[in-house]
């Protein structure tokens, strides 16, 4: 083992970059996961790095990863230069704590597209009811609220319709929007229902009226944290008038009789 801790620290960030950046192999994984034999610490790590439904790809979890690494390398190399193999140590752990948070981070725009989605599909799922009991098909109800919406719903319910368009079938087509925490449920029923010809109607408005209450818990709930959230900028504001019009004077006053 070399006894130059440059050396290691190189080393660490080589087989970390090569483990996160080489791909998968078809059949490794899948036989480690199905085995009898399968490690503990790799369940656990699995279910500590799986990433919420939003956050970044695996490609920039591992590019963050590498950087956190290369920062904390940096660091320690620049503090303890003799540290041995204290520095490959804090290399690993800081590229797992930025796999793993990373993993758990949802950027601005997918936090504005739920809220969209979440204020359009009461209205889209009630619409979509209508046209069923109008004699309509899902395919063609689908059709129509991807006709009279916009956004992230129109989009959502788009891609439905052109998987459907190229052969797939109409259960596996909606269960691709399982993945999506606003439309779970109601994509999981609608795959359900449409495989096994159960009627439609009732189970929409269902999940309409869930939806609607959904969303009007989480408008009073952003409602009553608000208050909260601005007791920091109130102190930003007022904190440095009242150093200056309630303290500075004071201060001011009472040091040339201090030092006089």
């Amino acid at each position: 083992m070399p006894e130059d801790p440059t050396a290691l620290l190189v080393a660490a960030l080589l087989a970390a970059a090569v483990g996160l950046v080489l791909p998968e192999p078809p059949g490794g994984p899948r036989r480690l996961r199905t085995g009898a034999g399968r490690p503990w610490w790799l369940a656990r790590w699995e279910g500590f790095a799986r990433p919420v439904p939003g956050a970044p790809a695996t490609e920039t979890r591992a590019r963050i990863a590498m950087t956190a690494g290369g920062l904390a390398g940096v660091v320690v190399l620049g503090l303890a230069p003799g540290g041995g193999l204290l520095a490959p140590l804090l290399v690993g752990a800081s590229a797992a704590a930025g796999y793993l948070v990373s993993g758990r981070i949802v950027s601005p725009a997918t936090v504005r597209r739920r809220r969209r989605l979440a204020a359009d599909l009461p209205g889209a799922l009630e619409l979509m009811a209508s046209c069923l009991a109008a004699g309509l098909p899902v395919r063609g109800a689908a059709a129509a609220v991807a006709g009279a919406y916009g956004g992230p719903l129109a989009d959502d319910v788009g891609g439905v319709l052109a998987q459907i368009a190229i052969g797939d079938s109409e259960g596996h087509a909606w269960l691709r929007l399982a993945d999506d925490p606003v439309w779970t449920l109601v994509a999981r029923d609608l795959a359900r229902s449409v495989q096994s010809g159960s009627t439609l109607v009732d189970l929409l408005r269902r999940h309409a009226e869930r939806a609607r209450k959904e969303r009007h818990g989480a408008i009073v709930e952003a409602a009553r944290t608000v208050g909260v959230r601005s007791v920091l900028p109130l102190m930003g504001c007022y904190l440095p008038a009242f150093l200056l019009v309630g303290i500075v004077p004071v201060v001011a006053g009472t040091l040339p009789r201090l030092l006089g």
